[in-house]
């Protein structure tokens, strides 16, 4: 899987900034009738400045969303055994319940059957 910042064409979007914003400045007619750059090295480095701020705020993202989503695993394996631990626990309960069953209607059955019972 490629990184998410090929995905994104970061390379991508700095050269669109730099050939379209940058490299081909827009001309602004001042009031006395001179055509200048819109632009200006200060403008330049305080979008370069911006862009990397971004990068970064992006990275963090990413970073944070992997870390989430490592999270979110473990906590779908520890459901997933705690789960199995409660099927378990459920069953057993299940049996020591019919074992129980058994044996206090087995009591009621031979107390009730046994000859010796009648007799003092």
């Amino acid at each position: 899987a490629g990184s998410s910042s090929d995905a994104l064409g970061e390379d991508s979007i700095s050269r669109r900034i730099s050939s379209s914003t940058l490299g081909n400045p827009c001309l602004e007619s001042l009031e006395g009738g001179a055509d200048v750059p819109a632009y200006t090295a200060w403008r330049r480095k305080s979008l370069e400045d911006e862009l990397q701020l971004t990068r970064g705020e992006l990275r963090e993202a990413k970073n944070h969303s992997v870390r989430v989503e490592q999270e979110l695993r473990a906590l779908q394996r520890e459901n997933a055994r705690l789960r199995h631990e409660l099927d378990i626990q459920r069953d057993r309960d299940e049996m020591l319940r019919a074992i129980h069953e058994r044996v206090s209607s087995g009591s009621v059955v031979g107390a009730s059957s046994d000859p010796g019972s009648d007799r003092r």
